[in-house]
């Protein structure tokens, strides 16, 4: 339930960006608040996954979002809210139900350099996936990331973050949309 980006490798995908993922664990009546600093990056995004790493089905479900699709905080951050139930928020990150899962943040194509600094990376157990002895940590990236009770989210998050239930299901219907242009390039009928 945190999150520490660090500045990936080339053999990690894209230089030159920072990443950050964890395991999430909540139970029913949790949520995970996180709140991002964009950093000057072009483009930030965030989004769940099993515990296996396969993503989860984000053509009718809000399991992930970027800078286009969420909403910015006043101060051009971004908080999002990772739960299995709709708290009733714009950047609410839908689990699909798992309480169990993985969450990614990356944030690509900065327009100056985002200082680092080494850290130490900790893992659990000797046959961890990742080992990482001395990563380049980007401090200030993460500002946030708590678990909450779902009841308490609509107080630790801006009132501009609040949605209704028609607008949650106009944000869906959008999305199954783009979805639909982007798989065969011909819009929903």
């Amino acid at each position: 339930n945190s999150l520490t980006p660090f500045a990936r490798d080339v053999k990690l995908g894209v230089h030159g960006g920072l990443i950050a993922f964890n395991r999430f664990s909540l139970k029913e009546d949790e949520a995970l608040l996180i709140t991002l600093d964009r950093l000057g990056a072009r483009y930030l995004t965030i989004a769940t996954a099993d515990p296996w790493l396969r993503a989860l089905r984000y053509d009718n479900r809000q399991t992930s979002l970027n800078c286009s699709t969420a909403q910015a905080d006043a101060d051009g951050g971004y908080t999002f809210v990772l739960s299995a139930h709709d708290p009733g928020i714009r950047n609410w990150l839908d689990t699909s139900g798992l309480r169990d899962g993985i969450l990614q943040a990356r944030w690509e194509g900065f327009a100056q350099t985002v200082p680092l600094e080494k850290a130490q990376m900790e893992t659990s157990g000797e046959d961890a996936t990742w080992q990482f002895e001395k990563a380049n940590t980007a401090q200030g990236a993460v500002r946030e990331a708590r678990v909450i009770k779902l009841g308490e989210v609509a107080m630790a998050i801006p009132p501009t973050q609040l949605v209704r239930c028609d607008v949650r299901e106009k944000i869906l219907s959008n999305r199954q949309a783009g979805y639909q242009v982007r798989l065969t390039g011909k819009a929903l009928k």
